[in-house]
Order: structure tokens, then sequence, then C-alpha cells
């Protein structure tokens, strides 16, 4: 991809894609589904017949929410996955560290034991939801800062920020990031808030999850190994 190549929707891009369906990338999902659930009965059977009145109960809640998952599934594989790309990457980042932040002040004012989840007539776990903006967040940096990611030493990298109101923070951010190590250290502040504040749910095991996720994103975007120490 050129440097003059831009990483944002121009006024022709549709929001939706059109193209053959992933058969094999759905039968994988689909083999794993089928395992999770069956291991899934095979362990809640006895509890579903104790406490639910029927050994089922669990087994066919589980069949409804995967159903919605689906739909969810395909509707988002048709997205264009360009237009999380700028202000609606930031969005979900601004959003998320917010409703990370409300958890844990709610859980600290109710007592609660931990941070994890969040009332909303529902329980519903934000740290679920902040995986995916995660990613796409990373994805967007990491794009937008392939050029500085490899660069070498002391070079300019090449950026394609996009210049508006809602930027302004972006603006300067790209603006000071223009080696390596900085782009590097921004990816990394990035990770950091995310983990720092799952811990501070004391969810260990989705802050490892969150950093290895990130580790990862880093390898595969050709980011210099000698930074992974950092």
């Amino acid at each position: 991809m050129s440097s003059k190549t831009r990483i944002y929707l121009d006024e022709n891009t549709n929001f939706f894609v059109h193209g053959s369906f992933d058969v094999v990338f759905a039968s994988a999902v689909l083999l794993l589904f089928t395992f999770g659930i069956i291991m899934m009965y095979s362990a809640s059977y006895a509890y579903s017949a104790y406490y639910e009145g029927s050994p089922t109960a669990i087994f066919f809640d589980q069949l409804k929410t995967s159903a919605i998952g689906f739909a969810a599934m395909i509707l988002i594989s048709k997205l264009d996955y360009r237009i999380l790309n700028g202000r609606l990457a930031w969005v979900a980042f601004y959003l998320t560290i917010g409703v990370l932040c409300a958890t844990i002040l709610i859980a600290k004012i109710t007592g609660a034991e931990t941070g994890r989840w969040l009332d909303i007539g529902i329980s519903v776990q934000p740290s679920e939801f902040a995986k995916l903006t995660m990613i796409i967040v990373l994805s967007y940096l990491l794009t937008a800062m392939r050029g500085g990611l490899r660069a070498p030493k002391g070079k300019i990298g090449t950026f394609n920020p996009k210049a508006d109101s809602f930027a302004i923070l972006e603006a300067r951010l790209f603006k000071w990031a223009r080696t390596p190590f900085k782009c590097c250290f921004v990816i990394a502040a990035v990770i950091c808030i995310y983990c720092g504040l799952v811990v501070l749910q004391k969810h260990l095991s989705a802050t490892i999850l969150f950093f290895f996720m990130g580790y990862f994103m880093l390898m595969l975007s050709g980011t210099k190994k000698s930074y992974f120490v950092i």
C-alpha cells in the first residue's frame, strides 16, 4: 500500500461489502460452536435439572443467545471494516474507557467485591465489549502508524491522520509520534490503559488476554522485535 493511499472512506465508498461468503471460516466457527455447545450441555445437565427444573433449560437459553450471535456475525461480516477507521475508532475507544471507569466507580460506591459487571436491566460485562474495541483501535493505529513502526531509527514515518475538529488529540498524537519508538510507545500506552482498567475490576484472566491480544497484534504488524521487551 503506497504512502498516498487513504485509509479513510471516501464519498464513493459503501458501508457494506459484496462478495462470496467465506465458507471455510464459517465452517470452522460452526465446528467450534458445536463442540462448545455439546460440552456446555454435558457440564450443565445436572445443575440445570436441579436449579432450573429441566436438564435442557440452560442448553436452550444458550441456543437462543447463539442465534443472536450468528445473526450479528452475518451482519458484521458484510460491513466494510474501513468505516471503523478514524472517527469511529476514537468514539469506540472513548466510550469503552468511559464505561470501564463507570463500572469501577459503581463497584466502589456499592461495595461490590469486583467491578466486572454493570447492571442496566440485564447484567453485562464491559470487558467483553472492550476486547472488540481494543482490536478496532489498535488496528486503526497500527495501520495509520505503519510507516513509523517500520521506519529506520530517527526517520519520519508515514501517517494518514484525518484532520477534523473531532480528531484534535489524534492530530497532536500523530505529530508527536514520528519515530518507531514513539509509535510503539503510543500502542503500548493504549494496551496499558485497557489492561489497567480491567485489572482494577479484579479480572486478572481478562487482563492477561488483553495483554496478549495487543502483543500479537504488534507482532503481526511488523513492529521491531526489540520493542517487545519494552
